[in-house]
């Protein structure tokens, strides 16, 4: 008797188990009754009490906070996803391969989490990500993410971080990936100087010389000397940020790249100014025209 109890006690909670993990399989779209039950569960996740280890998986946890961010459920005001939450934002920092997991895509969760944790350390998860990500030219979603929120929560160690292992070393950088986004928010920060934008428009890499310079002609309006700052890449060795200049330069500094050595350059140039000296003698025509009339 007491064994068929257990048999029943084991059958039970394995069918339980199972239909949890179905719920929160991942899907290209949910059905009706997948989303009630998911909801049910996020709302109410007293229902896991004995069988949370049914969806304590990456790609479980990964459909649990996809499902909370699309039913706009704010699992951190609920006790016992705020509890979850913060063992889960406890795995940036381990040495269990977690944090492996979030750098190839199958972890997001951590990150999920880790945003919902008041005063959260993003300088600890970006310096553990960096590991896997300095040495590899493939930028993943994740690193981009995490170094985003460093840059935003921590703007003053993010400058030190992108000065000391980028401009100002003389170890092996990063790679151009890397430097490239590192770059555009060390600009979009409002911390570029003359000495840095000529590192920048040096860098080895185009990808990432062009990075930093669309992140300034995006937000010039938070540097004083923003002529002074895009004139250091004036002269520099690669047609793509040339390019760019011929599109973005006030009129008036124009004649700062005349002299550009690129054939495309200087045929876009050229399309430019023609363009600059229509709509000059177009606004001179309708000007005459008004006068004429009066």
């Amino acid at each position: 008797m007491i064994k068929n109890k257990t048999n029943v006690k084991e059958t039970k909670d394995a069918l339980i188990s199972r239909g949890l993990e179905r719920v929160f399989i991942n899907r290209y779209t949910l059905d009706d009754v997948t989303k009630k039950m998911r909801k049910m569960v996020l709302f109410h996740p007293e229902i896991l009490t004995g069988y949370f280890k049914a969806i304590d998986n990456h790609n479980a946890l990964n459909e649990v906070f996809k499902s909370a961010n699309e039913f706009e459920i704010d699992l951190s005001e609920i006790p016992f996803w705020k509890k979850k939450i913060n063992s889960i934002a406890d795995l940036a920092t381990s040495t269990d391969g977690s944090v492996s997991e979030l750098w190839y895509g199958n972890a997001d969760y951590i990150i999920s989490a880790a945003n919902m944790v008041q005063d959260f350390d993003w300088k600890k998860l970006f310096d553990n990500m960096s590991i896997l990500q300095d040495n590899n030219n493939y930028l993943r979603t994740s690193y981009k993410t995490v170094a985003k929120r460093y840059s935003e929560t921590n703007p003053l160690l993010f400058k030190s971080h992108v000065e000391n292992n980028i401009f100002f070393t003389k170890d092996r950088k990063p790679a151009y990936p890397v430097r490239g986004i590192m770059y555009s928010h060390y600009v979009g920060l409002g911390f570029l100087t003359k000495k840095t934008a000529r590192k920048i428009r040096s860098d080895g890499s185009e990808d990432s010389s062009l990075s930093g310079l669309k992140t300034l002609t995006d937000n010039l309006d938070l540097y004083s000397n923003s002529d002074e700052l895009l004139l250091q890449f004036t002269d520099s060795k690669y047609e793509g940020v040339v390019l760019h200049l011929v599109d973005t330069l006030p009129e008036y500094l124009l004649a700062s790249i005349m002299g550009t050595p690129f054939y495309w350059a200087k045929r876009k140039l050229e399309s430019r100014l023609e363009a600059i000296e229509k709509a000059r003698e177009a606004a001179k025509n309708l000007l005459n025209e008004s006068e004429s009339e009066v």
